[in-house]
């Protein structure tokens, strides 16, 4: 008796179905990293669509008060509970969802120019900053 294919007899050898796996797991690996990135990208938006919507807070505020809040923030919360107006109304709300992490709010003593900076939750850290004038994504941490 003979070992291997008879005559006639359909298969794939095993060399030709590690070969197949090996193709599926390359285009696998390569969804799987534009899927990744992808996120990564949507994170750093969101985030940077948060800093537009503090500073749009932070612009209401310096048009009634006649400068910008002069403290220094570490939370989120905090600066929020701070932007209201002469009849305590809030400036903002609070942003849906955790879009990114170590949120400060550095004021010049002046009142007149502030820095935001939050990290966006991307793989790299990215840094996202923002002061009156514009707002600008630096790399990851």
């Amino acid at each position: 008796m003979k070992w291997g294919k008879k005559i006639g007899q359909r298969g794939f050898s095993n060399v030709e179905l590690v070969i197949v796996i090996v193709i599926i797991g390359i285009l696998a690996n390569v969804a799987v990293l534009r899927f990744m990135s992808t996120r990564d990208s949507a994170r750093i938006v969101t985030a940077t669509h948060d800093v537009f919507l503090f500073k749009e807070a932070l612009g209401l505020y310096e048009a009634d008060h006649g400068a910008f809040p002069n403290l220094d923030r570490n939370a989120v919360r905090l600066l929020v509970d701070d932007l209201v107006n002469f009849d305590g109304q809030p400036y903002m709300t609070l942003p849906n969802g955790a879009n990114f992490a170590n949120f400060n709010y550095r004021a010049k003593s002046d009142g007149q120019s502030y820095l935001i900076e939050v990290v966006a939750l991307d793989r790299n850290g990215t840094i996202i900053r923002g002061d009156p004038s514009r707002t600008w994504t630096a790399g990851g941490l």
